[in-house]
């Protein structure tokens, strides 16, 4: 549970000013004090990463730019769908980055790695691509409920993205598992096979 948990950390905690900030709305508070708790809180994050020393992903400083840029325009305009668009940036934005292969071994623990590597599987770059897509689908959907159905998006927003991206990453996390265990298990038995081949022609 420990290494589970550590790995999905970078992943989930992007989503926290949005979440905030549609949480507030959907209970009433001002969509100002909204946009700026949302915003506040998503600086907050990453002032803390940089305080405990913590590595700061490129995504992460992308959000803080775009969650900046949507408060400014909400703040200027007093449309709150400047916020509820952002989303939509930064899934398209960091769908495309996923689109790239080895993204997600950097967000992996050591041990991980190291399993992985000596399992010799592919597994990380196909659910790398899986994560490119689920992106892709939040970002379009977002967009959708956001334009056609406004008083929809605290909801949507506060349950689809988190939601979808825990039952992917419990998927990823399981089936990888498996995966590279059984690759580890084969690989181990091949070369064990390897090494008694030469002994027992040796004493025929």
């Amino acid at each position: 549970m420990k290494q589970f948990l550590a790995s999905a950390r970078p992943i989930f905690v992007d989503s926290m000013g949005v979440i905030a900030f549609a949480a507030l709305i959907a209970v009433g508070v001002d969509r100002l004090v909204a946009t700026a708790i949302g915003a506040s809180l998503a600086v907050g994050l990453i002032l803390w990463h940089w305080w405990a020393r913590r590595p700061i992903g490129a995504l992460q400083w992308l959000s803080l730019g775009l969650v900046a840029l949507s408060a400014g325009a909400t703040f200027l305009s007093g449309d709150p769908r400047f916020m509820m668009a952002k989303p939509t940036v930064s899934y398209a934005i960091a769908g495309a980055v996923m689109l790239r292969r080895g993204w997600m071994l950097p967000y992996l623990p050591a041990s991980a790695r190291d399993a992985v590597a000596r399992a010799g599987t592919n597994i990380v770059d196909i659910f790398g691509y899986i994560w490119a897509g689920l992106m892709f689908l939040s970002a379009a959907a977002n967009l959708g409920i956001a334009v056609l159905h406004a008083a929809w998006w605290p909801l949507f927003i506060a349950v689809f993205p988190p939601g979808s991206k825990i039952l992917l990453f419990t998927v990823q996390f399981i089936v990888m598992k498996i995966v590279v265990r059984a690759r580890i298990v084969a690989l181990s038995a091949k070369a064990a096979q390897d090494i008694r081949s030469p002994v027992a022609a040796s004493n025929t």
